[in-house]
């Protein structure tokens, strides 16, 4: 660089500069619509692009943990100790999340339990009728061993 310009472009290092915040911002936002799209990252968390788009934020996710036995399965509720947990889970359930959170309800599943499943469901609205309706997202079953 020769005076603060580059060579080949003749752009100076403020002018490249000046433009970094927009190139992050737009790696942001890319980055934000496609765990959306492909990772069920709810609008209202990570940049938050979108968030009064929708209604599927907050408590429009919710869960459903059954611990399964031979002999039916059974709804367990998920404790405090969990929420932090839980409420991560919610907002961007990955895979590995959604096993943590089965991970721990294992301490909470009766003696005869040889596996618990988690489902994440989320409350959708008809766009004609506005009539709600739950809708599975994303489910994780775990053995117990």
């Amino acid at each position: 660089m020769k005076n603060g310009r580059d060579g080949k472009t003749g752009k100076t290092s403020a002018e490249v500069l000046r433009w970094l915040p927009v190139g992050v911002l737009v790696l942001v936002a890319i980055s934000h619509f496609t765990l959306v799209r492909s990772a069920e990252l709810s609008p209202w968390k990570g940049a938050g692009f979108g968030m009064f788009s929708t209604t599927d934020g907050g408590r429009s996710r919710h869960f459903h943990v059954f611990a399964l036995a031979a002999d039916g399965r059974a709804e367990l509720k998920i404790p405090a100790k969990l929420f932090d947990l839980m409420e991560r889970t919610r907002e961007l359930p990955t895979g590995n999340r959604m096993e943590r959170l089965a991970l721990a309800m294992t301490e909470y599943a009766p003696a005869n339990a040889r596996a618990i499943r988690v489902e994440l469901w989320r409350t959708e609205f008809d766009p004609e009728t506005m009539k709600p309706a739950a809708r599975l997202r994303r489910a994780v079953e775990l053995e117990i061993r």
